[in-house]
């Protein structure tokens, strides 16, 4: 296996360990809003954000098209 592929899978389990042992129930306030929601549901979604915001954004540096070079 890859490096990364096993790093990812590490993460995941410790990500899965430790939303399962925290179960509470906390209140969460954004704005004007309030919810309660447990928080292994809160740490699960703040990772899947995360990792579709790496997925969609762009990962810098310049793209070359074949064929041209830039000059200064």
């Amino acid at each position: 296996m890859k490096t990364k592929t096993i790093f990812i899978l590490l993460l995941s389990i410790l990500l899965i360990v430790f939303a399962l042992q925290n179960t509470e129930v906390i209140h969460v306030k954004l704005l004007f809003w309030g919810i309660n929601i447990p928080l292994a549901l809160l740490i699960f979604v703040c990772f899947t954000v995360g990792v579709i915001t790496g997925i969609i954004l762009p990962r810098g540096g310049t793209k070359r098209i074949k064929g041209t070079e830039i000059k200064p």
